[in-house]
């Protein structure tokens, strides 16, 4: 028991790494460059990258989804405040979290959840994944099944941080 985390404990640059990236602040070849480690002569990730990328991922929404889960909402609406149209979007856009990691210390930030029970949900999750992205079947990911994976992940990112989005409704 010491004062400081462990490498397994803490989050790694990779960590870093997607998680700019997932904040619109990096390019996708920046996260390509920390994942993409193989020697195959074909340019591509493979299926123990593209699982490790998965797992850093999840790592950090499910950080989000603990964080948001766990605080009370900044603005509590009841029966009596839910109007229709304009004001209701105003309403729930009171509610929504840019980036609920902005507020976390470093150290709280790097500490690594529950690896395993992630580990345990990816294991079912990843070669569905993969078999989504892979478009050819071919087992690897090129840079553009890549950038497909970059797209969602980023969408996810953004879906878990800014909560529910009320469709717009017309105003006749």
């Amino acid at each position: 028991m010491g004062c400081c985390p462990t490498a397994e404990d803490a989050w790694s640059e990779r960590h870093a790494i997607v998680l700019t990236f997932m904040r619109g602040d990096a390019n996708l070849k920046t996260v390509w460059q920390a994942f993409k480690l193989n020697n195959n002569p074909i340019e591509c990730v493979e299926y123990d990258e593209f699982y490790s990328l998965l797992l850093v991922s999840l790592e950090i929404l499910d950080k989000i989804h603990d964080r948001t889960t766990s605080e009370t909402p900044s603005y509590a609406m009841n029966d009596d405040d839910v109007e229709l149209g304009h004001s209701h979007s105003l309403q729930m856009q009171k509610t929504r979290k840019k980036d609920i990691l902005n507020g976390v210390s470093k150290r709280e930030l790097n500490k690594r959840g529950n690896v395993q029970q992630l580990q345990e949900t990816l294991d079912v999750m990843a070669p569905k994944l993969a078999a989504a992205f892979d478009r050819d079947g071919d087992g690897v990911f090129v840079y553009q099944e890549f950038k497909e994976l970059g797209d969602y992940l980023r969408n996810e990112y953004e879906q878990i941080t800014t909560g529910y989005q009320a469709p717009e409704l017309s105003s006749r």
